[in-house]
């Protein structure tokens, strides 16, 4: 009995050491795969993709180059992280500014030039088995406009560059998934990101995509893809 329970009290400790590591956010090669207007995901929907890859240096300090393809394909910028901080230097920029603070606590206000945040609880997401930390928070300006912060990939709704929660009037863009390679760190549950497994022999579907937007022509290759809104995987 006191081996079992020995057993229990061990595995739920590192349960909890594992849900209480911090997902870096700044990681070469991560993505954010987008779609400009989820209302058409079956018809005029566009998918792009935010990336990082490749160091620079922003005033001494080490970055990551982030940048956009598939719709503006554009160089966007740079990030870095310190202390559970993510800052951003936009393109053509000499500052930088603060995205997130996963370190953030409950009733704590988080301010930047782009925002005011008010963190309001937070919670553990369930990732591929892993438990990820969230911080649920609202921008002070504009009270319902309630977002997560996932810890290694931002806002689960609008992507990486838009941590408030409040977007342009017009702007429909919204984050499908974030993924590290061929492995899925968060999907959107609003977005149809189910995952179906293609032949590889089998010629590209109608409106198949790959992870840049760019639309595939003949047979695909392993990978991942884009196909009327959901994620396929071609062995």
């Amino acid at each position: 009995m006191k081996k079992i329970i020995t057993i229990a009290v061990v595995s739920m400790l590192f349960s909890i050491a594992k849900a209480q590591e911090y997902q870096t956010f700044c990681v070469d090669g991560r993505m954010w795969q987008m779609v400009d207007d989820p209302r058409e995901l079956l018809h005029k929907a566009r998918y792009f993709t935010y990336y990082l890859s490749g160091d620079t240096l922003f005033n001494g300090i080490s970055c990551l180059k982030m940048y956009e393809s598939g719709k503006r394909n554009r160089y966007e910028g740079a990030v870095y992280e310190t202390d559970r901080k993510v800052f951003f230097c936009p393109a053509g920029r000499s500052d930088a500014v603060l995205l997130y603070d996963f370190g953030a606590s409950k009733g704590e206000i988080v301010r930047s030039t782009w925002m005011e945040i008010k963190v309001i609880g937070d919670t553990l997401l369930n990732v591929e088995s892993a438990s990820v930390r969230a911080l649920q928070v609202v921008d002070v300006n504009h009270e319902g406009n309630e977002v997560l912060w996932i810890e290694g990939v931002g806002c689960e709704k609008f992507g990486p560059l838009y941590p408030s929660g409040v977007v342009a009037e017009g702007n429909f863009d919204r984050l499908v998934c974030c993924m590290q390679g061929d492995r899925i760190l968060y999907a959107s549950p609003d977005i149809p990101s189910r995952i179906t497994a293609v032949s590889k022999s089998t010629s590209s579907p109608l409106g198949l995509y790959d992870l840049l937007g760019r639309r595939v022509i003949g047979s695909p290759r392993p990978g991942i893809y884009i196909q009327q809104g959901r994620k396929q995987v071609v062995r």
